[in-house]
C-alpha cells in the first residue's frame, strides 16, 4: 500500500510545524520538504519528521532546475502547503502547475489572501485553497516548530468557487486534526480584518520600538527599564523583517486605512488628554470593557 504523502515548502515555524502535526495527527507516513538552507531540512530529517528533502534553487536558477526538483519531491502528493511569504506564493504555483498528480489540494499559509486569489485564473485546473493559520509566534524558525501550535486556533480558509467540496471536505479534515478550527471567508473580508487585527497593530509595535531607540540616550535607561507591558505590547516586532515586509506590500490599501483611522484615534485622544477629566476615564473604561469580552 502507497504511504500517505504529504509536502511541504518552506521549513519555517509554520511549516515545520505543519510537518510535525502532519504526520503525529493527521496519519501522513511521508513528509517530503523543501527549504532554502540546507539546516532545518537536515534537522528534520534527523529527528524523522521529514523523509525526502530538496534544497530550494537559487533565485536565479533555471526553471528547469525548479521544476525537476519540485517534481521529484511533490508528484505524488496528496496535499502541499507553500509556507512560503507571500510574495513567493504565486511564483511555486506557477512551478507546480502541470507537476502535482490530479486532485493533489495545493494550500498556502499566508496572510494576505485577495492578490492571490485575483492571481488564480490560470490555475483553474489546480486544486487550490487559499489557507491562512491564526497561530505563530515572533520566534521564527523549525528550531521553534511544534506539533501543537494550531490547536485551538482558527484557520481561515478562501476557497475559489470551482473548487470541489470533496476537497474542501478533505483540507477540513485535516486541519481539525491539526486542533485548529476552520473558518471560510471572502479573500477581502479576510484581508479587510487582518490589516485591522494583525498588520496595523504589529506595524504600530515596530513603530513604537522605534520610536524608543530614537528617544533612548545612553546609557539606554528606556531599553534597561521596558519590562512586561512594554514587551507584552511590542512582542510582534521580533518577527521575521522579510516576512511582515511582503505582508504589508501585499496589503497595502486596507492597512493604509487601517493606520489612517489609527491616527484619527490618536488624535482624538491628544485632545481628551488636554482637556482632561471624565473623558479620560471614559477612554480608558471603553477600551477595558470591549478587550474583557475577548474570549482569550
Amino acid at each position: 500500500m502507497t504511504p500517505r504523502k504529504a509536502g511541504v515548502i518552506g521549513l519555517g515555524l509554520i511549516g515545520g510545524s505543519l510537518a510535525k502535526a502532519l504526520k503525529t495527527k493527521c496519519g501522513f507516513q511521508f513528509i517530503a520538504a523543501m527549504n532554502r538552507s540546507p539546516a532545518p531540512l537536515a534537522q528534520a530529517l534527523a529527528e524523522g519528521v521529514i523523509d525526502a528533502r530538496e534544497t530550494a534553487p537559487e533565485a536565479l536558477a533555471l526553471e528547469e532546475e525548479w521544476r525537476a526538483k519540485l517534481g521529484s519531491l511533490f508528484a505524488d502528493c496528496e496535499i502541499i502547503f507553500i509556507c512560503a511569504p507571500v510574495d513567493q506564493i504565486a511564483g511555486y504555483l506557477a512551478r507546480l502547475n502541470g507537476l502535482v498528480k490530479e486532485g493533489c489540494i495545493i494550500t498556502d499559509v499566508g496572510s494576505t489572501k485577495e492578490s492571490l486569489s485575483l492571481a488564480l485564473q490560470p490555475y483553474e485546473k489546480m486544486t487550490f485553497i487559499g489557507g491562512h493559520p491564526m497561530a505563530g509566534s515572533e520566534k521564527t524558525g523549525y528550531s521553534h516548530a511544534r506539533d501543537d501550535l494550531f490547536e485551538n486556533a482558527y484557520y481561515i480558509l478562501t476557497p475559489p468557487p470551482w473548487v470541489k467540496n470533496e476537497a474542501m471536505r478533505f483540507l477540513v479534515q485535516i486541519i481539525e486534526r491539526l486542533g485548529a478550527v476552520p473558518l471560510i471567508m471572502d479573500p477581502a473580508a479576510h484581508d479587510e480584518a487582518m490589516a485591522a487585527i494583525s498588520h496595523g497593530p504589529h506595524v504600530i509595535a515596530a513603530a513604537l520600538v522605534n520610536l524608543i531607540r530614537q528617544l533612548d540616550g545612553e546609557p539606554q535607561t528606556m531599553r534597561a527599564l521596558a519590562a512586561g507591558g512594554f514587551k507584552d505590547l511590542t512582542r510582534v516586532a521580533s518577527s521575521s523583517p522579510e516576512i511582515w515586509s511582503a505582508i504589508c506590500e501585499s496589503n497595502q490599501t486596507r492597512l493604509l486605512k487601517f493606520l489612517n483611522a489609527f491616527k484619527a484615534e490618536i488624535e482624538s485622544f491628544e485632545q481628551i488628554l488636554r482637556t482632561g477629566g471624565s473623558e479620560l476615564n471614559v477612554f480608558f473604561q471603553s477600551a477595558k470593557k470591549y478587550r474583557d469580552s475577548f474570549h482569550v
